[in-house]
């Protein structure tokens, strides 16, 4: 609003008000994600463009975490760039491998790239469920003719939280 003021007297406008947006962003500034501390896991995240024209998208990640390997796969990566549309919103797949995660949590940099180098950034809230397994091999019996041995092995396993209990057969060693 502004108010303008002479010796014939004072005037108000009204309020008015504008928007200045990037063109293109991340629809949250946050994602968070629980993964499994296993191969190929896949995480869906939403780039928009707000502009009234079409760009060109680059999606990359930066991650200092050897034991995390990830990156962008299909639509918006390095091998397969998307363009939007004025006012499309496309969901993109973050590939990670957590196989040798040594953390529960990683926090990574998302960056989105267009054609005219407008960018936009997010962060990728990693959880890695850590699986506990404790193996207990127990030897039942011993055939001394054969010298066969039987033995028991039992899996304690505590994944999700979740406590499971599997018992196997008999394993028969020579």
């Amino acid at each position: 609003m502004a108010i303008g003021n002479t010796s014939y007297g004072s005037t108000e406008s009204e309020v008015r008000s504008f928007y200045v947006d990037n063109g293109i962003s991340f629809t949250q500034r946050v994602y968070n994600f629980s993964i499994d501390r296993n191969y190929d896991q896949r995480a869906t995240i939403n780039v928009k463009n707000t502009d009234n024209i079409s760009h060109e998208l680059l999606l990359t990640v930066n991650s200092s975490s050897p034991d995390l390997i990830v990156g962008f796969v299909g639509n918006g990566s390095q091998d397969n760039r998307i363009t939007l549309a004025p006012s499309e919103t496309k969901d993109v797949t973050l590939a990670i491998h957590a196989q040798d995660a040594m953390q529960e949590n990683y926090y990574l940099l998302l960056n989105l790239t267009a054609d005219e180098n407008l960018k936009d950034h997010a962060i990728a809230d990693i959880n890695v469920r850590q699986m506990n397994i404790d193996l207990r091999l127990e030897e039942l019996s011993t055939d001394p003719l054969t010298l066969t041995k039987t033995f028991e092995l039992q899996t304690m396993a505590i994944l999700l939280q979740i406590l499971i209990f599997m018992r196997t057969r008999e394993l028969k060693i020579k």
